[in-house]
């Protein structure tokens, strides 16, 4: 799966594993120690959430590896992207803070499923 600046690239009907950095608005990784982090994706088109993990209820699919540096890795299984079934889906990362803070990052960002 590749990256790019506003969206991820994968393929329907197959595993995809990310890695990503999350900053504040400085470039400065954000401390994840005791947060909780969420991936939303929904339909582009009718806004219908197709796939909702968090690291607390789905930690083989979206965990922070590095809490300290900011570092989170989704990793999404074959089952679950056949599940999306669209080729355009809008994402949204949130992470709620140990504090009760919560901070939305990526919003609106695009995922592209393509068929082979």
């Amino acid at each position: 799966m590749a990256i790019s600046q506003d969206f991820f690239e994968g393929w329907l009907g197959e595993p995809f594993s990310i890695e990503v950095c999350l900053t504040d608005c400085d470039g400065n990784p954000l401390d994840l120690t005791g947060a909780t982090v969420s991936w939303k994706i929904v339909d582009f088109y009718g806004g219908t959430t197709l796939l909702e993990i968090d690291t607390v209820n789905d930690p083989t699919k979206i965990a922070i590896t590095d809490a300290i540096n900011g570092v989170i890795e989704i990793t999404i299984p074959d089952t679950d992207t056949t599940l999306i079934n669209r080729n355009c889906s809008n994402f949204t990362i949130k992470v709620e803070f140990a504090s009760g803070e919560i901070e939305i990052l990526f919003q609106n960002w695009q995922l592209y499923l393509y068929t082979r």
